[in-house]
């Protein structure tokens, strides 16, 4: 695909997709997953670092099990489970503002 130039653009990639697998071995707070959930599109991916963290956990699978991915991935295909997306106050601004301050009180 090349350089992607822009947040639309991107958006717009996600948004073509039916389902985003994220095969990292390695990861922190993933980014990709992130984006393509915001976009409103599922995703599956191994149970490394914090990529899963974000994930419906009936969609994260064990490290490098690609055949367990698939399956994920053919349910989704299959209408045969709903993809649970995390709560939008989740993570949203008032919610985090309220936790870091907790904390900082504690």
């Amino acid at each position: 695909m090349g350089f992607i130039d822009g947040y639309e653009e991107l958006a717009n990639i996600y948004k073509s997709c039916d389902v985003f697998f994220n095969q990292t071995y390695e990861d922190t707070f993933s980014n990709v997953n992130m984006e393509a959930l915001s976009c409103g599109i599922p995703v599956v991916c191994y149970k490394t670092g914090g990529a899963f963290e974000m994930v419906d956990s009936n969609f994260v699978v064990e490290k490098g099990d690609i055949e367990a991915a698939y399956n994920k991935i053919k349910c989704l295909f299959n209408n045969t489970v709903v993809y649970n997306f995390k709560s939008e106050d989740c993570f949203s601004k008032e919610n985090t503002y309220s936790r870091y301050l907790t904390l900082i009180k504690e």
